[in-house]
């Protein structure tokens, strides 16, 4: 694969060489970078400054949680390990974590020595455990155990989100850049929310479906872009970018997928940012549940709709709204003639 996930591994040391070296060794086989406390250099930086600036670089953090507390930083009293999981928690990174069960800390404590167990700060240790299962984990018996757990999370993490990675910088140029730039004057207004409906297809029946567009997401001058995930057949889940291109009252966007070949979906708006319409209808050329490639109606909306209604899961719209969105989309292309006249299925 072309774009690389550098994963930040924390984690005690003497006590898990080994765990350690399986983690490492299993990232790398599945195309990614690890990273961790192995690759510091010696430098002015403090120790902590120099670990949050990995973790910040990173994508996803990793946690490795044995029978040590590990070396407590002496400002906050608290090991390094464990500041580093904040770290992650605070922004926002992807974080799991693997734990090794007690009978797997008593047989590396028969094999290693009173090293591999903790023998000060136990009960610190105690209340960050307990803070580590209460969240995304896996509980382990053998290095078997880490590599799996590894595998499998990467691969859901990859299944369920986009992340910026690395890229050979020999293609840098034509992963990265964005394929529509607008004048920053004529996107302005399209930074913020939008509620977004559209017409598919599954098993010959007729849908309307609702996301959630927030192009309100801080990018580059001229540059609207925002990931998406939607449910799929099979209760699958697919991730999506989104790009906006402007002129004047028109809008034009590309949904392109980020871990498939799909087709990406192409949408017009002809009069999204006129200044009066707080809803415009559009088209969007796209490929339906079954396979088959249609022109079919969208909306984009400042608010929800239709009117009165409180509250939308992403997903399919509830049969009955279906009908007063159909009147929403028909009145809002009504003045519009498409090579004259509206194509066959659109109505």
């Amino acid at each position: 694969m072309s774009r690389k996930i550098q994963i930040f591994v924390s984690s005690t040391y003497a006590d898990l060489v080994n765990e350690r070296r399986a983690a490492v060794e299993t990232i790398m086989r599945a195309g990614h970078i690890p990273a961790g406390m192995e690759l510091f250099a010696a430098g002015h930086e403090s120790q902590i400054d120099v670990i949050n600036a990995w973790i910040e670089e990173s994508d996803v953090f990793m946690l490795i949680l044995g029978g040590r507390y590990g070396t407590v930083e002496p400002i906050t009293k608290k090991s390094y390990t464990e500041l580093e999981y904040e770290r992650a928690l605070a922004t926002g990174k992807k974080l799991f974590a693997v734990v090794l069960h007690e009978d797997y800390i008593e047989k590396k404590v028969r094999d290693g020595g009173s090293e591999m167990i903790e023998g000060v700060a136990t009960q610190e240790l105690k209340k960050f455990r307990r803070r580590v299962l209460s969240r995304m984990c896996r509980i382990v018996h053998d290095l078997g155990g880490i590599q799996a757990a590894i595998h499998e999370t990467l691969q859901d993490f990859q299944r369920k989100h986009s992340f910026d990675g690395w890229i050979r910088g020999n293609r840098a140029a034509l992963t990265e850049r964005p394929v529509l730039t607008s004048d920053e004057r004529a996107v302005g207004s399209l930074r913020r929310a939008w509620h977004h409906y559209h017409v598919t297809y599954r098993k010959g029946c007729r849908v309307w479906r609702y996301k959630l567009y927030d192009f309100s997401g801080h990018n580059a001058p001229g540059v609207i872009e925002h990931d998406i995930e939607v449910d799929g057949p099979h209760d699958s889940w697919h991730a999506y970018r989104l790009e906006a291109f402007a002129r004047g009252e028109r809008v034009v966007i590309a949904q392109r997928a980020l871990q498939s070949t799909e087709r990406t979906v192409i949408q017009v708006f002809p009069r999204l940012l006129a200044r009066h319409l707080f809803t415009s209808a559009g088209f969007s050329l796209m490929e339906d549940w079954d396979g088959n490639e249609i022109l079919t109606e969208c909306i984009m909306s400042r608010v929800l709709l239709p009117e009165g209604i409180a509250t939308l899961n992403p997903g399919d719209i509830p049969k009955e709204v279906e009908g007063a969105l159909d009147e929403i989309w028909a009145d809002g292309v009504k003045n519009l003639r498409l090579f004259g006249g509206m194509p066959d299925g659109v109505r």
